[in-house]
């Protein structure tokens, strides 16, 4: 699932003409935690949340493949992490260091 959503999930399983695709929202409302909420004074639908996760990792198994990145890459290298230093002007420089200090003593103030 993208980003753990069960959300994400509902093209892919309407796609593949899962049972659970035939509604939306009944999978949103037992999968999605799906509900009317108050927003700005107005109802909106939400759902963003989960539920029920045990019974639909159960009920989608025959529909869907689950690859890691390393199992479907194998062949590109690993990642390689490179930090490169970018010059800045004083002027911000000083404010990024003021900025800094800044924060330091705010945090200070809470401990």
């Amino acid at each position: 699932m993208k980003n753990g959503k069960p959300s994400n999930l509902f093209p892919l399983l309407k796609a593949a003409r899962h049972p659970f695709g035939d509604n939306q929202q009944l999978y949103e409302i037992f999968f999605c935690n799906g509900q009317l909420r108050r927003f700005r004074g107005k109802e909106v639908w939400d759902a963003s949340g989960s539920s029920n996760l045990g019974v639909l990792n159960a009920h989608i198994g025959s529909h869907v493949l689950y690859k890691t990145k390393e199992d479907c890459l194998k062949e590109l290298p690993g990642k390689k992490r490179e930090y490169k230093k970018v010059p800045v002007g004083s002027k911000f420089g000083l404010k990024h260091t003021q900025a800094l200090n800044d924060l330091v003593s705010l945090l200070s103030l809470f401990e």
